[in-house]
């Protein structure tokens, strides 16, 4: 019998919307969505506050403001630049003087290619499982994310926190250090360690539509003296049909020390226990923290003078982040303001406007300094921006805006930001003792 037709009207829409229901219920569906979504949204919101436009200098126009300065009143604890749980990093090996020997060409075999592709900002888990494999860990880049990052979408994660998960998830130990060079690389590669550096690079950004400046991971595993060139695993150039891009992946000595330079030149180097007194004898003296920082401030020194426009700005930025590694906070609030002016005068599609999702020593020194007020703002400058993506996954900006309101004496926003941070990052752990000193 034929229903009427009411019915298969009505019985082609309900079938429609349940293979709607099922589509949609396909995770792979549902970020798809989700992305263009999103990045719909970002297009509107970029068209209207472009975060390039903003500047950045305390006395400039757009981030100006009415300075409340309070009394410099250390933190406790004070954290490193990168605020996480204290560092796991293992006892101090042994230096020896033995000569390092550095070839005119070298590239390790054995590290195993991951990709970033299919998940977000995973280019830390994917470049330190990498590296891990060199060791013969079997672990995945999801192991790896579970852990270091707060959220699968985090946009930051730090050199110190992949290091932490080397020491307390895998049988190996490592340690992270800035101030490194080219001639640092080449002993380390040409002695059979793998290294792990962060640095600032121009891609494709689909929400702006055109090329910005993000922070970035690679592995490097080779050089090439008669080319001038570093080799790389980069996780993010090798696509899914074809990974064989980004492996062993060539860049011009200067190309390459221009992007390492925006991250203060950082390496991190993943290590069996028993090669630990043949990595400590390769680092000498940035062995040691204090020391490290010490000789990358004589490096962001030097380039302050040497560089120009985008190296210049990043030269007085890393600077500042020395300073704070060496506690001299009043000198950084100066070098970081210099820095600032010099962002502003750059061109407006040279601005590494995501700066302080990745790079939070401003924070540090101008809230030792009593500027709560800077702190607040450029706080809420980054946490703006990194909402118009959808949701602002930078735990880092939250914490350091809350501890500013509390010496404001706003303390219920400073709560709301605390617990902010811990939806976005559960158990990080400055947010957890802020609270419980607050007495929450």
């Amino acid at each position: 019998m034929d229903l009427p037709r009411s019915w298969r009207i009505g019985l082609i829409v309900f079938a429609f919307l349940l293979a709607a229901i099922f589509i949609l219920s396909m995770m792979p569906v549902r970020q798809s969505i989700s992305f263009h979504w999103d990045q719909i949204r970002y297009t509107i919101w970029h068209w209207l506050n472009p975060p390039e436009a903003v500047t950045l200098s305390p006395n400039g126009p757009g981030i100006a403001l009415e300075l409340q300065k309070g009394t410099p009143t250390p933190i406790f604890p004070v954290f490193p630049i990168y605020p996480i749980a204290q560092s796991t990093e293992l006892p101090i090996f042994q230096i020896t003087s033995t000569p390092i020997i550095v070839p005119t060409y070298s590239l390790l075999s054995g590290v195993k290619y991951v990709d970033q592709h299919g998940l977000w900002n995973y280019c830390g888990p994917s470049s330190l499982a990498m590296e891990l494999s060199f060791w013969g860990w079997q672990g995945t880049r999801e192991d790896i994310g579970k852990v270091v990052k707060g959220d699968p979408a985090d946009y930051n994660v730090s050199p110190e926190e992949l290091a932490n998960y080397v020491t307390t998830q895998t049988n190996l130990n490592a340690i992270w250090r800035v101030g490194g060079d080219i001639t640092l690389l080449k002993q380390l590669i040409a002695n059979g360690f793998p290294v792990v550096v962060e640095k600032g690079v121009f891609f494709q950004d689909s929400f702006v539509g055109g090329t910005t400046w993000m922070g970035h991971y690679n592995v490097i595993v080779g050089y090439d003296d008669t080319l001038q060139q570093i080799i790389v695993m980069d996780p993010y150039i090798g696509g899914i049909d074809n990974p064989q891009e980004g492996i062993n992946f060539r860049i011009n000595y200067s190309d390459f020390t221009s992007e390492w330079r925006s991250f203060d030149y950082v390496f991190l180097v993943a290590y069996p226990f028993d090669r630990g007194n043949d990595l400590y004898s390769i680092l000498g003296e940035r062995a040691d923290v204090k020391n490290s920082y010490t000789m990358a401030l004589a490096q962001a020194d030097a380039e302050t003078r040497t560089q120009s426009g985008l190296d210049q700005f990043f030269a007085w930025y890393n600077l500042g982040t020395n300073q704070v590694g060496l506690q001299d906070y009043a000198s950084a609030t100066d070098t970081y303001d210099q820095a600032f002016s010099i962002y502003d005068s750059l061109p407006e599609n040279l601005r590494p406007f995501r700066v302080l999702w990745f790079e939070i020593g401003p924070y540090q020194a101008y809230y030792q300094t009593g500027h709560y007020d800077w702190v607040v703002t450029y706080s809420t400058h980054a946490i703006d921006f990194a909402s118009s993506l959808g949701r602002p996954l930078i735990e880092e900006s939250f914490y350091w805006r809350a501890m500013a309101e509390v010496k404001l004496g706003q303390v219920d926003a400073a709560l709301r930001d605390l617990r902010e941070s811990l939806k976005y990052h559960p158990g990080y752990l400055p947010s957890l003792q802020e609270i419980q000193r607050l007495g929450y």
